[in-house]
């Protein structure tokens, strides 16, 4: 027992004296400098030490609580035993030469503190590195940066759809070369108060929003979304530690905003406005109300049916594709309006999707110029006022003092002209009138006859 004693401390003794003799120890390391600081990582970066062998080895300790700068810090102030806070790192560059490390699996915010040995054997060690600058650094964690939406934006109309996708570019983060990730929210409402400001409120109108999302695009069920309705929406990108950034609610002019159009619907009948059961001159222009189509961001055009033969048949296209509820007509069926003619006619509106709808029909008559009404016969008392009196003739002798008069009906050829009568009676002038009259009527009369 005891000779195995006496051998194993004549070994160690070896070891000491070769380590002492041949293996001296290189100089400290005097430049050791903090050179990158990452996400959860910091680079190390100094020279190798002179030294009569070629160094091979490194031992790098680290402190979150204290300054390594001592030979006491070193052995009695590193945080644990373990990496990161221990390290050895084996390595074959030559003297004179710059070499690096990079601590991984750091805490963000955190600050560390290094210090660094070297050996030519593994064996016996440097002393603690003398930079007088002792290196620390504090890993951070930088936020994603702000991000454009690509679709749907700029009042976009979404239609057909069973699901609406939504497309976003990825956030950009210095981090994610380092193992850092981002997911996505994207937040959707009918309020923009609710969504335009930097960061969004969420206030003011009921948010909806789906999260966890892990690519820069996203695809929701059109049941989710209104008819007719306009939406605005936002992307939230999040890394692992919690920091954010906002997609660009208006970017250029590109709102996110889009309007959804899943039932395709007709525009609303056109009221007739004139002519309208009238009579009319030429050219002759037709008015009618705006139609209102439910479907946002359809357009409306008109187009102008017209019949000179009955109100339920004939009618022909004159003008179409019109953007205007009004229109001015110089001429029908290729030629003139025909004077004192009656005219039907009727608009069509038609939306973007062909949907159509119909006013009703009206009539017109068309009365460029006023004519007078026909002559009328005298009937009663005599044949004719163009006669020479004749007291033998009863025909000629009126045999009471409250005659009756007789005529016929006059015709007025100007449409929805109405006629009345004037009688005048003389004792001289076979063509009386106001002056030369002994009676005459002051009173319109409709009938043909007076008493």
């Amino acid at each position: 027992m005891f000779n195995n004693k006496k051998i194993l401390f004549c070994i160690l003794v070896s070891i000491l004296l070769y380590s002492n003799i041949f293996c001296d120890p290189p100089d400290p390391v005097t430049d050791l400098r903090v050179t990158n600081v990452r996400f959860k990582q910091v680079t190390l970066t100094w020279t190798i030490p002179n030294s009569t062998e070629p160094v091979i080895r490194y031992q790098i300790r680290t402190s979150t609580y204290r300054v390594l700068s001592t030979e006491t810090d070193w052995d009695n102030n590193s945080s644990e035993t373990f990496y990161p806070y221990r390290i050895f790192i084996d390595t074959s560059p030559l003297q004179g030469e710059t070499t690096s490390f990079t601590t991984t699996g750091l805490t963000n915010g955190i600050s560390y503190f290094f210090a660094i040995k070297s050996s030519t054997d593994g064996l016996s060690w440097s002393s603690i590195d003398n930079n007088q600058n002792r290196p620390y650094a504090q890993p951070l964690n930088s936020s994603p940066q702000q991000f454009s939406p690509i679709w749907p934006v700029a009042y976009v109309v979404v239609t057909s759809q069973t699901v609406i996708p939504f497309d976003w570019d990825d956030a950009q983060d210095d981090d994610l070369l380092y193992g850092d990730t981002i997911k996505y929210e994207l937040y959707y409402s009918t309020v923009a108060e609710s969504l335009y400001s930097d960061p969004p409120t969420l206030q003011g109108g009921k948010v909806e929003f789906v999260g966890n999302i892990t690519t820069s695009y996203a695809v929701i069920s059109a049941n989710n979304f209104l008819d007719n309705t306009t939406y605005y929406w936002r992307v939230k990108a999040t890394d692992s530690e919690g920091k954010y950034s906002w997609s660009y609610f208006n970017l250029f002019g590109k709102e996110a905003r889009f309007v959804v159009n899943n039932i395709y619907q007709p525009p609303s009948s056109p009221n007739l406005l004139t002519p309208v059961c009238s009579t009319t001159t030429t050219p002759v222009f037709f008015d009618w109300t705006d139609a209102t189509d439910p479907d946002p961001q359809d357009k409306i055009i008109y187009s102008l049916y017209i019949s000179s033969q009955s109100k339920n048949y004939g009618f022909e296209t004159q003008v179409s594709l019109i953007n205007w509820s009004s229109y001015t007509l110089s001429s029908v069926f290729g030629s003139s309006w025909i004077e004192n003619t009656t005219y039907w006619w009727y608009v069509v509106a038609v939306d973007t999707f062909g949907l159509k709808s119909f006013s009703t029909t009206s009539w017109f008559v068309i009365n460029d110029n006023e004519e007078p009404p026909t002559q009328n016969l005298l009937l009663s008392p005599g044949t004719t006022i163009y006669h020479q009196f004749d007291l033998n003739n009863t025909n000629h002798v009126l045999f009471t003092l409250y005659p009756t008069f007789y005529w016929t009906a006059s015709f007025d050829p100007d449409p929805s002209s109405s006629i009345y009568y004037q009688l005048f009676i003389s004792s001289y002038s076979d063509k009386p009138d106001e002056l030369n009259s002994v009676f005459y009527t002051t009173q319109r009369v409709y009938s043909t006859f007076y008493y």
